[in-house]
């Protein structure tokens, strides 16, 4: 996974999967698929929408509500 950071308030997250086919299948492909993922989002009960989220979405689902630039002023860092 690569996460390129675009401006202030976006980054562009590039996955790259591997599947093997089942034997006898043609593995040429003539173009890569690409696959957007919907944004995580809030029902009208204010839950979060998982049902539309695959496995790795949780830290998605963080960074969406988080807000495009967290307030970090009161954010208290340990000594690490």
């Amino acid at each position: 996974m690569y996460r390129v950071p675009m401006d202030d308030a976006n980054t562009l997250i590039l996955t790259y999967q591997l599947h093997r086919p089942p034997a006898g299948v043609d593995r040429r492909q003539e173009t890569v698929p690409l696959y957007e993922l919907p944004s995580p989002g809030l029902d009208e009960r204010g839950h979060p929408t998982w049902s539309i989220l695959e496995n790795s979405a949780q830290d998605r689902l963080m960074w969406y509500a988080q807000g495009a630039i967290p307030d970090r002023t009161r954010e208290h860092l340990g000594a690490g």
